[in-house]
């Protein structure tokens, strides 16, 4: 710029020059030595000017020096222009050297801003990678989950075909009580045919009393007839007391057997014997389910608060401690006495019932032995009767005229011997006998059947107890997560707000257009992370809801729930009890399947903390400490919680302003 202000000054010298003489002036110069020969040229002019005339000397003379002294002033300014404008032109070097200076710095920090954005754009993208495999694996278990459910078609079907076995025994129980009656009716009209037979015996020996009477004639006949009438009231009046004993035993026979088949038709359908046993036993029964029944709740109680206080971890993690703290301490002071004194109870029950079942069966044993025995004996008494009768019947058939009455006598006396030949040992009354032994039988087989399952409860007992400890161990293990989750939570809080101190100075009006393209892209892309973790959350408070569901369905039925079906129909009051405990004892290992679930969820997070973590360290920002469930270099919860920050919703921790800490460490940066 110097050069060309100098070349503008000389042609408008020339120009003038020009102008005053006519011929163009010469060139002007372009150095201080050059100026300096052409002052002296004109400081010699006038000497050479008195040559060449006299008469135009006096103006020529003033002009040049007129001239001499414009040019003076021309270099003297133009002197000082260049020394403005080489000063102006240091002034601006200097200037052009600090804007390259500052250039070259922004160019470098622009390119290390790039390779943090490129590497910060991986990084973003291995997390929605990841994101993405934990939302097809959360679908994966709400198939799982849906399929178990779906699954329990099977179970509901047990439940039927175990409700119609229990209607078929119930049934199996009405029929033998009918059969029973029935018995009974047949004894009670057999009993009443052989009275009638007995008084039909009685009359005839009564006309065959009189017949002899007005046969016989002599005072001989007449004693020995009379002897002979004696003989035989005695013999009869003896048949009719062993009648009246036999009457009375089968009698007594018939009301313990009444007894015995009331009892039984108003016992439940397990089918024990024994009316005190199965008092007993009921008992027994009742006090077990009532103390299952109040274990069964509180574990349920205990387990919905430990589903609640999951799903608000961030908030009531101290209540949530405290409410396990609690389960523990009740888990370990309360069931283990109760379960204890049960046992205790059950043993001595059974043990008791069982002595009182033989006792009752040898008494009722005996009983039936005496009958057969005084059975046989009279039916032995009778048949040598009726053979003396027929004997001193065939005796006075010799004797003349009396083989006519002899004969009618016979005859009548044909139908007195048949009922007495129909009940021989191989008639009706054995084939009774042989049916009460048969009951007896089965009353011994159903005493073995009840102690085969008071051990089988015993043994589900023991199961139960085992589920328990397992359930509180599951517990334990499920505190020390949420404890260490909480504080992975903290830490990853901390460490966002200084990832967004950082990001602040990026997001200034002044900064590059890359620089702000790449923050509005790091922010859309940081928003789909939070919504799809967002999704994801509610999708597993979801699946928990419909857990907790499921758990009031088996409060509310006592029985696994499936789906959102209604509860199966509980069983009579009269089953056994170790079919209630099969569906506690289901109901403790879904609830202990849950546990291992969430335990799973808990432990795919951790693996998303760890990626979260190590991308972290990639982009090699600072952290806070890794919590205690890991080593220094491989933290075990904070990918979790970092995920979980970025889908909470504002006003919970992610979306709060930076701390004053975060931003002057930004703006140190």
């Amino acid at each position: 710029m110097p050069a060309q202000r100098r070349s503008a000054s000389t042609s408008a010298l020339r120009a003038r020059l020009v102008d005053l003489n006519g011929s163009p002036p010469p060139r002007a110069p372009t150095d201080r030595s050059q100026l300096g020969s052409e002052s002296s040229e004109i400081g010699a002019s006038p000497a050479r000017v008195p040559s060449q005339g006299s008469a135009s000397r006096p103006p020529l003379q003033g002009q040049l020096t007129a001239l001499a002294d414009k040019f003076t002033s021309l270099v003297t300014g133009v002197q000082r222009q260049h020394d403005a404008d080489r000063r102006r032109l240091a002034q601006v070097e200097r200037k052009i050297e600090a804007r390259l200076d500052e250039s070259m710095r922004e160019s470098s920090l622009r390119e290390d801003g790039r390779e943090k954005w490129a590497e910060l754009q991986g990084s973003v993208k291995g997390l929605l990678e990841e994101t993405q495999a934990l939302t097809r694996r959360v679908e994966g278990l709400d198939e799982r989950l849906w399929a178990r459910t779906s699954g329990a078609d099977a179970e509901r079907q047990r439940h039927r075909e175990l409700e119609q076995q229990v209607q078929a025994l119930e049934q199996h129980g009405r029929l033998h009580t009918v059969a029973a009656e029935e018995m009974q009716k047949r004894q009670v009209a057999k009993l009443l045919r052989v009275d009638h037979s007995i008084e039909d015996l009685a009359k005839r020996l009564g006309k065959q009393e009189e017949d002899l009477r007005a046969l016989q004639s002599g005072p001989q006949q007449q004693q020995q007839q009379q002897q002979q009438n004696h003989h035989l009231e005695a013999r009869v009046r003896q048949l009719q007391q062993q009648h009246g004993l036999i009457d009375t035993k089968v009698r007594n026979l018939q009301l313990q057997l009444s007894e015995r088949l009331q009892v039984m038709s108003e016992a439940p359908a397990s089918e024990d014997g024994a009316a005190e046993q199965e008092s007993r036993m009921e008992e027994a029964v009742h006090a077990t389910e009532r103390g299952l029944a109040a274990l069964e709740k509180r574990v349920m109680g205990q387990i919905k608060d430990l589903a609640s206080a999951l799903a608000s971890l961030r908030v009531k993690a101290d209540g949530q401690l405290q409410r396990v703290s609690a389960l523990t301490e009740r888990l370990e002071t309360v069931n283990e006495p109760a379960l204890e004194t049960m046992r205790a109870e059950l043993s001595k029950a059974r043990a008791q019932d069982r002595r009182e079942a033989e006792g009752g069966i040898a008494a009722l044993r005996s009983w039936m032995q005496e009958a057969i025995d005084c059975n046989e004996e009279a039916m032995s008494e009778i048949r040598q009767a009726l053979r003396q009768a027929n004997a001193e019947v065939a005796a006075r058939t010799l004797l003349p005229g009396e083989a006519l009455a002899a004969r009618t006598r016979e005859e009548r006396a044909g139908p007195c011997e048949r009922p007495a030949d129909a009940a021989q040992p191989g008639g009706q009354a054995p084939e009774d006998l042989e049916d009460l032994r048969r009951r007896l039988e089965w009353l011994e087989e159903n005493g073995a059947l009840s102690m085969a399952a008071g051990k089988v409860d015993l043994q589900k007992v023991d199961r139960v107890q085992e589920t328990l400890t397992q359930v509180v161990e599951d517990v334990d293990s499920l505190m020390q997560r949420a404890s260490s989750g909480e504080a992975a939570c903290n830490a990853l809080q901390q460490q966002l707000r200084h990832l967004e101190g950082r990001a602040e100075p990026l997001q200034q009006p002044n900064a590059v257009g890359s620089g702000s393209q790449a923050v509005a892209e790091m922010q859309v892309r940081s928003s789909e992370v939070s919504r799809r973790v967002a999704t994801l959350e509610a999708r597993l408070l979801e699946v928990e809801g419909g857990l907790q569901f499921m758990q009031e369905l088996e409060d509310a039925g006592g029985h696994p729930a499936t789906g959102l079906r209604p509860p199966v129909t509980p069983p009579p009051r009269g089953s056994p009890p170790h079919d209630r405990q099969d569906g506690r004892g289901q109901a403790v290992q879904d609830l202990q399947r849950k546990l291992e679930a969430v335990a799973g969820h808990l432990e795919v997070v951790d693996v998303l903390a760890d990626r979260v973590a190590a991308i972290e360290r990639h982009l090699g920002l600072p952290g806070e400490p890794p919590p205690a469930g890991g080593p220094g270099g491989e933290p075990k919860a904070s990918h979790l919680h970092s995920v979980a920050a970025l889908g909470r919703p504002p006003g919970t921790g992610a979306g709060r302003p930076s701390s004053p800490g975060s931003s002057t460490s930004a703006d140190s940066m």
